[in-house]
């Protein structure tokens, strides 16, 4: 295993959220909304066996500025690897804390998240 791989696996494992390395380039539409949310975080056993791609999310929001549902609309990957990138894509909404009160209504948007690995160099 290449040396930078084994140090970014090591980081993240101990860490548990995500390196300079390791993205998840989640799209502005839920902080345009107003919404505050964590990191997505990348896990462990996808960067263990280097699962990539792109998560796109079907969001509802309830009249009160909360998200009421998220489903994939669009998966990651076939493999479990991408399963498990879809189901922290999801967990990242689900954190997201309520709009502010100006914003606040009853909508249905997607949301994609872009998860990459860094190219590996010998």
């Amino acid at each position: 295993m290449p040396t930078q791989l084994a140090a970014l696996l090591l980081a993240t494992a101990t860490l548990g959220t995500l390196t300079e390395d390791a993205i998840a380039q989640p799209t502005a539409i839920l902080a345009e909304r107003g919404f505050k949310c964590q990191e997505p975080y990348y896990p462990a056993a996808a960067l263990r066996t280097g699962a990539t791609g792109r998560t796109v999310l079907r969001v509802k929001t309830n009249e009160v500025g909360q998200i009421a549902e998220v489903t994939v609309e669009q998966a990651s990957g076939r493999a479990k690897e991408n399963k498990l990138l879809d189901l922290s894509a999801i967990q990242h909404v689900k954190s997201c804390s309520a709009a502010p009160p100006t914003t606040r209504k009853a909508e249905t948007f997607t949301y994609e998240l872009v998860w990459s690995l860094p190219a590996i160099t010998k």
